[in-house]
């Protein structure tokens, strides 16, 4: 008889499950992040094989012989994988052909960060008026983000409630150092998973007041009674589209310059009789242009509305007329 022996390797123990860490440190996967390679790690026992499974693909891992294991996702198979829950699956074997698996959970989200930004002082426009008080700017974001704003080189960080609204103010002094001219607010968010948008939003700063000018009232400063009987109209010159209004006596008179660059605002008859003759009556002229800026400029109108005494000299000194008298021319 021929006999030979072999030897015969029993290996029927579980496997302990391979350890992995936390993929891209918070199990999140961003933007940044899926832009270029990402490497895996974790370790298992010496000798031990690992194959990583992520979006249907496997790739093999690098096993160091203290059993440490790594492996290098390419930034296309990252950039392929769906918006969401992506679990990674990593499996260990031995050499007897035992195997066993975990998966690490992994979220993908990569999408633009949501941001809502309201209008900037109202109309987009920061007035002489507004630059005296801190400026407050304010929009919507996903809860948990961040926001921060940067104008004219300064950055300012915007407090971001629960609920995602959020709040950054601007203080007067720096609004003061800004010359008239158009800026970009740059607003940027950064969200949970670390993505990040930026947006920027033109903002104009006019703290110019308007210029302007007005005439005469009643064209020479005084009212008669011709023009107290058919009314007039102040009238002067000034930036098209400005806003004009007239006080006098208590009632305020609005228009607007028109694209000519003047401006008239009608009093009527009605208005006028009520002024007293020989009074000075005060007219305060405030002009606004579209930024808010205002003006003033302050006028009067002198009501002399009596007519002046009629006086007729005697005739030839004594009303009446002698031969010499009727002689001459």
């Amino acid at each position: 008889d021929v006999q030979t022996s072999q030897t015969l390797l029993v290996a029927t123990t579980p496997l302990a499950e391979p350890q992995i860490n936390t993929p891209f440190t918070d199990g999140i996967l961003n933007t940044e992040e899926a832009s270029t390679s990402q490497t895996l790690t974790g370790s298992v026992q010496p000798g031990q094989a690992v194959s990583v499974t992520l979006g249907g693909i496997s790739y093999p891992a690098t096993v160091a012989a203290n059993g440490d294991w790594s492996v290098t996702l390419p930034p296309d198979a990252l950039q392929a994988l769906a918006q969401g829950s992506n679990p990674v699956t990593v499996t260990v074997s031995d050499v007897a052909g035992n195997s066993t698996s975990i998966s690490a959970p992994l979220t993908v989200d990569t999408g633009v960060p949501a941001l809502t930004v309201n209008p900037i002082a109202t109309d987009g426009i920061i007035n002489a008026a507004e630059t005296a008080s801190d400026l407050t700017v304010s929009g919507t974001v996903a809860p948990g983000s961040s926001v921060s704003l940067v104008l004219n080189g300064e950055t300012y960080s915007a407090t971001v409630a629960a609920n995602g609204s959020w709040t950054a103010t601007v203080p007067a002094a720096d609004l003061q150092q800004l010359t008239d001219g158009r800026y970009d607010l740059n607003v940027t968010v950064t969200s949970v998973s670390g993505n990040v948008a930026t947006t920027p939003l033109p903002v104009t700063v006019d703290t110019t007041a308007p210029d302007f000018s007005i005439n005469a009232p009643a064209g020479d400063g005084v009212l008669n009674i011709a023009e107290q009987a058919a009314g007039f109209s102040f009238s002067g010159a000034g930036s098209e589209g400005d806003r004009v209004s007239v006080t006098l006596n208590g009632v305020t008179y609005t228009g607007t310059v028109d694209a000519d660059g003047n401006w008239a605002l009608a009093v009527p008859p009605a208005a006028l009789a009520g002024l007293t003759n020989g009074t000075s009556y005060p007219v305060v002229v405030t002009v606004t242009d579209v930024a808010g800026n205002s003006s003033s400029q302050n006028s009067a109108l002198t009501v002399a509305t009596t007519p002046p005494p009629l006086v007729v000299a005697p005739v030839s000194g004594d009303n009446a007329l002698n031969t010499a008298e009727l002689a001459e021319p």
